[in-house]
């Protein structure tokens, strides 16, 4: 009974978080085509070698290339007529680079401002490269994607919290890890609610914000494709280790498919489109 009750709990906290975050783009789903042309792109697109930056030459090949990329994202903050706080975020956000930590790694933190790994810039092929992954950072900051995921991690918690009572315990060492588990779970669930969708999100907008610094907008479609092959390797080597670029992300070959697109639609002067809210 108490298995039975814990499942239904979990649906019921999964379908109380598909409501917590809304998307603020209007995206369709990729065409047929471009499906297709993601599948080969993973598999025949030629990326330019890894760079393997210096440790010492990290900082300044990051500077030279984010003021550029700040000025073009403010500009998409504004023609998508974002909160000014949004924006604002944007203008004062901090990046900072940890030369020493080799997963691929970046992300857009708690205070919105922007963390990369050394490994991410050591690999990049291309300043292109770094300046897609600062533009997609720069977009979960624009939309305050963290905030969002960490609203819903708290809901879920609460939800879970909610679970633990109504299983009920005795007081026992069992009951209690049980009770420990049904909470990381519930936050678990609420931390990661939406991901793929704001990821999507982020790097449709990157794709904008590349095109408008005069960056290469293929770069978004290499730099993923380069992450997906280092994670495939180390699946199936002995290095166990995932690319945490990649660990909220939605497939490989549905995310390059979006990725297509974008490129497809920004070439054509299609403008970013805000979802009916």
């Amino acid at each position: 009974m108490m298995k039975a009750r814990f499942k239904l709990g979990v649906f019921v906290a999964a379908l109380a978080l598909a409501g917590c975050s809304q998307p603020v783009l209007d995206i369709d789903e990729p065409s047929e085509g471009q499906r297709i042309s993601a599948e080969e792109a993973l598999n025949s697109t030629v990326v330019a070698p890894a760079r393997d930056i210096h440790k010492s030459e990290m900082v300044s090949a990051v500077e030279r290339i984010l003021p550029s990329i700040r000025a073009a994202s403010l500009e998409v903050c504004s023609e998508l007529s974002l909160p000014a706080q949004r924006c604002e975020q944007v203008r004062i956000a901090e990046v900072s680079i940890s030369p020493n930590i080799d997963d691929p790694n970046a992300f857009a933190d708690a205070q919105d401002n922007v963390q990369m790994t050394g490994g991410i810039v050591r690999i990049s092929g291309s300043d292109d490269e770094v300046a897609a992954v600062l533009a997609h950072e720069f977009a979960h900051v624009m939309y305050g994607h963290v905030e969002s995921k960490m609203s819903n991690a708290l809901v879920g918690l609460a939800i879970a919290g909610g679970i633990a009572l109504a299983v009920g315990s005795d007081g026992s060492v069992h009951d209690q890890q049980r009770s420990e588990d049904i909470l990381r779970l519930g936050y678990g669930i609420g931390s990661q609610a939406y991901s793929p969708e704001m990821e999507i999100e982020a790097d449709r907008t990157a794709i904008y914000i590349l095109r408008k610094a005069g960056y290469q907008t293929t770069a978004m479609r290499d730099s993923i494709i380069r992450l997906s092959r280092i994670d495939l390797a180390h699946k199936h080597g002995s290095n166990s280790q995932r690319v945490g670029f990649l660990q909220t992300h939605p497939s490989s070959d549905r995310r390059i498919a979006h990725i297509i697109s974008a490129i497809d639609d920004a070439e054509a002067g299609v403008p970013l489109i805000v979802a009916d809210r």
